[in-house]
Formats: structure tokens, C-alpha cells, sequence
């Protein structure tokens, strides 16, 4: 499919086994009130028919020129993945959109393009999040200070951002040498961390995403949930004299390093009022 002129906004989803709730983010996307932007599907060489729903889902809006279906020829990862649209992207700005996560309120885009249109020294803006089940039922939500200052009081402890909720300025993504594999599960928070120490963040006092959270405390789930917690100490240290309040983070991330999930998840909620 030629593209034409660059839109303003690039929206990825890296798709991977993602044919269940993949409609609902293509349908929250196709339904928001700003329409300059691109929607980069890229299948990771899912071996279910997610590549097949795709096709469904842009013959059903007609052919949308703005939708870009794209396939690697090997399984590269959500990091290499989201790297590969990176690369390809055009608009000024990014947003990122999981496969099983959706948009809940329809001008999500456009208030935040104005907010940084508006905010030129900001380089990313985020909204609150509802938290839903496999079934899209809501079991939480996620809440923070709207300040920059606040935000960053608190960015060492905890990955505040889902990524669905995020829009951040292509050049800040270029300018970090875009997302880390030697962080993959928190390539994200890592990108974060990257852009608050040299420009400002923003945030949009509203609830306009759902991030689906599916954790269900298994043994394999809570290797993961180690590997994390790990990772997470090695960015607290890497970035120690960047962030305030960096020895009570540093701490925080030991002590979440040798308690289980659902203990760690408790004493989270109790310092910081978070459900995810």
C-alpha cells in the first residue's frame, strides 16, 4: 500500500496472537474525532489467523488508507517490533497501542496534540487509565499527579505510564536511540525514564484508555514479574543522580525484588494508591 503525505500522528500496534481483542483497539482508533493520523499494524509472524483478522478488520473500514498492514518474516519481539514501526513512521508525533488495550474516550488523540502544540516544551503527555479484565470488565484505574514535578517525584518507584495512554514526540524516540532490547518488559519505562531527565512530561487530567491487565499469578507469570523487578533495579541505579528520592526508589526496587507479586502489588497500593 503507497503512502502519501505524512500524518500527523503514528499510531503502532505490534500484533501477536492478538486476535481476540484486536478489533476493539483497530474500532477505538477509527472512532476517534482526529483524523490525521496512521495506524501501523505489524503481525510479529503470529502463528494463529491474527494476521487474517487484520485483513478483516481494514476491509470492514472500507479499505481505510490510513490503516498500513505489515507482516515480519520472523518473530522479532515486541521490542523489535515496535522498533521496525518506529523506523517506519511518519507523523510527528507516536502513540502506542497494544493489541489487547483500547481508547476509550474518542478525542484521546486530539486532546493530546493540542496539549503539545499548546506545551512545546513538554515531550510527552499521558492521561489516567481504567483498568479491565479479559472480559472488559473494569477492575481498577490508575491515577497520578498531573505536574511534571510530581511525576518525576515518583518515576523511579514504578512504571506510571501504560503505553496506551501515552503520546510522545517522534524526534524524543529518535534522540534515544528508540526502544532498548536489553530491557525488553520494560522497554517502555526505560524510554521514559531516557526523556524525563533532559524535557518536561505532561499529563491530561482525564480517564481516556483501558490498559487490560491479565496477570494471573502464575509460576510462570511471576518469573516474569521477576525479570521485571530486576530489570527495574538496574534502570533505579542507572538513573540514580537523575530522579529525586533515588535511595528510598532504590530500596523500594530491592525490597519488590524478594517479596512475591501479590505482596508487592499490596505494598505499592498502600505507598502510591495504584491498582496496576
Amino acid at each position: 500500500m503507497q503512502r502519501e503525505s505524512a500524518p500527523l500522528v503514528s499510531i503502532i500496534t505490534p500484533c501477536y496472537k492478538g486476535g481476540k481483542y484486536l478489533p476493539f483497539g483497530i474500532a477505538s482508533v477509527l472512532q476517534q474525532d482526529f483524523k490525521d493520523f496512521e495506524l501501523l499494524l505489524i503481525d510479529d509472524k503470529s502463528p494463529d489467523n491474527t494476521r487474517e483478522i487484520m485483513q478483516k478488520q481494514w476491509e470492514k473500514s472500507d479499505f481505510d488508507p490510513r490503516i498500513h498492514l505489515l507482516q515480519n518474516e520472523k518473530n522479532l519481539g515486541i521490542v523489535g517490533t515496535r522498533n521496525k514501526a518506529l523506523q517506519l513512521a511518519k507523523g510527528k508525533y507516536i502513540c502506542f497501542l497494544d493489541q489487547d488495550d483500547l481508547w476509550t474516550a474518542n478525542n484521546k488523540l486530539s486532546l493530546q496534540v493540542s496539549y503539545l502544540e499548546q506545551h512545546p516544551e513538554c515531550v510527552m503527555v499521558w492521561s489516567h487509565t481504567d483498568l479491565i479484565n479479559a472480559n472488559g470488565e473494569k477492575i481498577g484505574q490508575i491515577r497520578f499527579t498531573t505536574s511534571d514535578r510530581g511525576i518525576k517525584s515518583k518515576l523511579l518507584f514504578w512504571n506510571q505510564f501504560c503505553t496506551c495512554a501515552v503520546m510522545i514526540k517522534s524526534e524524543v524516540v529518535k534522540k534515544a536511540g528508540l526502544l532498548d532490547s536489553k530491557y525488553d518488559k520494560v522497554d517502555d519505562y526505560d524510554l521514559w525514564l531516557k526523556s524525563g531527565k533532559y524535557w518536561t512530561f505532561g499529563n491530561i487530567d482525564k480517564v481516556l484508555v483501558a490498559y487490560r491487565k491479565s496477570w494471573e499469578n502464575t509460576s510462570s507469570e511471576n518469573r516474569t514479574y521477576l525479570h521485571m523487578k530486576r530489570l527495574h533495579l538496574r534502570l533505579v541505579w542507572r538513573e540514580f543522580w537523575n530522579y529525586p528520592r533515588a535511595s528510598f526508589a532504590l530500596l523500594f526496587s530491592l525490597i519488590n525484588c524478594l517479596v512475591p507479586y501479590t505482596l508487592a502489588e499490596k505494598i505499592k497500593n498502600r505507598l502510591f494508591g495504584s491498582n496496576k
